[in-house]
């Protein structure tokens, strides 16, 4: 939803920094974005330089809605404050969300929900057992008598409260719907777009490593690379992705269905992992592995002993325990010759291991470092990377030369905008920046990644900071 907010919210009591959301058509700037702070159980904002902009007073408090206002809890009530900290609408309810891009938010008095306007006015009667927010197209999930419909903005009702569960609108105008204890989809208007079919609906299905159902709501435990094992007769659906594909489970076999209910692919496959960027998803048949399209094309068919994602157009696949690539038609380019391969991720070159060693190829399968590192596996777009020798980290550039020397305990990846990498000796952390230079010594217990603002949570002695890239403490341990 655009509607979320326009703050940062860094959270010293959680031990790292929340983005809660920066809407892109905001008229906050970078600079104006405030940090949630925690101070003995009570909430507050910070800006970007360490100042207390509204002093920790609140029993909790969520992100700036565009509106330029935020839900509060004081005294055991929620109510709304605007950025410096006034309340414009006096703690009264239960609960409260943020505003939407309709200027409406849902709120609970006396256990019933409604929609307030932004003078805190219920403008949507109060009278549901729950409540959603809106949706871009206008529509709101609400519940009354165990049966969830959908109303407009005006609370009039548009879709029959005939669900037992419904969730809001996403961008490709459909809603996740429960009837009759089964799951499917449906349009704007009600219409069964996906019938309701299936026992379970599970979010990025294909992306989690967690248990999924199986007869008699027992969990079990998926045993290989964590992909779900579904038996009996179950059938399973998952949310929509970027493709408009969503994923459904029958008997045991993954398909793909479109928005509009169709398969795409019928349930043939063992697992199906999401699509990468080129609109390509690995699937496994039988422990072996291929490539499809998202337009219903089987570029390989599942034949590869393992392989891993696409990077820079190339994946690494193996065959017969060795590892090689190939490109997006499933050609292979770089024949199977190493013990080990990864992804050319950020640059032309890949870490690739040799018996027990990894050095780094180009994309037509050059040894461009030679393998002696004990460990190594991407270099960054700073063309950085950091390696393993003898037991110590340093940081390698793409002629393989030391631009800083082994000398840490860990040097983690480059991460954030800033491209700073975390490195750690005797339990100690401090920070590389994009050119290799240590810019703060280790001397921290935990450190978090920088935010785009340049500011990163710090913990020392069990007590929780913030600093800038100069290593400089923006906000005190406390």
């Amino acid at each position: 939803m655009k509607y979320l907010t326009n703050i940062k919210v860094l959270n010293i009591v959680l031990l790292f920094i929340i983005i809660v959301g920066c809407n892109n058509n905001s008229n906050i700037t970078e600079k104006d974005f405030l940090y949630r702070i925690s101070k003995d159980g009570n909430y507050g904002f910070m800006d970007r330089n360490g100042k207390i902009i509204i002093e920790p007073q609140f029993e909790n408090a969520y992100g700036f809605s565009e509106n330029g206002t935020n839900p509060v809890k004081y005294d055991n009530k929620w109510g709304y404050i605007n950025r410096k900290g006034k309340f414009i609408i006096q703690p009264q309810y239960e609960e409260a969300f943020s505003f939407t891009n309709n200027g409406l938010a849902r709120a609970k008095i006396n256990g019933k929900w409604g929609y307030i306007n932004t003078k805190g006015k219920f403008v949507i009667e109060r009278k549901f057992d729950d409540a959603q927010g809106f949706s871009e197209n206008g529509l709101a999930a609400v519940k009354i008598n165990d049966k969830w419909g959908y109303i407009n903005s005006k609370g009039n009702t548009i879709i029959k409260f005939k669900f037992d569960e419904a969730y809001k609108f996403s961008e490709n105008g459909l809603a996740r719907t429960k009837l009759n204890n089964k799951w499917g989809y449906i349009n704007d208007e009600g219409k069964k777009i996906v019938e309701s079919l299936f026992d379970y609906y599970i979010e990025d299905i294909s992306e989690s490593i967690q248990t999924y159902a199986d007869k008699g709501d027992e969990w079990v435990k998926n045993q290989r690379r964590g992909n779900p094992r579904v038996k009996k007769d179950y059938a399973i659906l998952s949310n929509f992705d970027k493709n408009d594909l969503a994923i459904v489970v029958i008997s045991g076999k993954w398909g793909l269905i479109n928005k509009n209910g169709d398969f795409v692919f019928n349930p043939q496959f063992d697992f199906i992992k999401a699509f990468n960027n080129n609109s390509l998803a690995q699937v496994e048949i039988d422990n072996k592995w291929g490539i499809i399209k998202s337009t219903g094309e089987m570029i390989t068919y599942p034949h590869f002993d393992n392989m891993f994602d696409f990077a820079n157009n190339l994946a690494p696949i193996e065959i017969d325990k060795k590892w090689g690539y190939i490109n997006l038609k499933g050609e292979v380019v770089i024949t199977p010759q190493f013990d080990g391969a990864f992804g050319f991720y950020q640059n032309e070159l890949a870490a690739v291991q040799i018996g027990d060693k990894y050095g780094f190829i180009d994309a037509t399968g050059k040894i461009i470092i030679f393998p002696k590192f004990d460990g190594g596996t991407i270099f960054y777009k700073n063309n950085l990377a950091p390696v393993k020798i003898d037991g110590r980290y340093g940081i390698i550039n793409t002629d393989g030369e030391f631009v800083v020397t082994p000398q840490f305990d860990f040097i983690s990846n480059f991460t954030g905008e800033n491209s700073f990498a975390q490195i750690r000796n005797n339990w100690k952390y401090g920070f590389v920046n994009s050119k290799g230079e240590i810019i703060i010594t280790p001397q921290f217990d935990n450190v978090w990644s920088f935010d785009s603002n340049g500011l990163a949570t710090v913990e020392i002695n069990g007590k929780y900071g913030v600093i800038n890239t100069k290593g400089e403490m923006v906000y005190k341990p406390q």
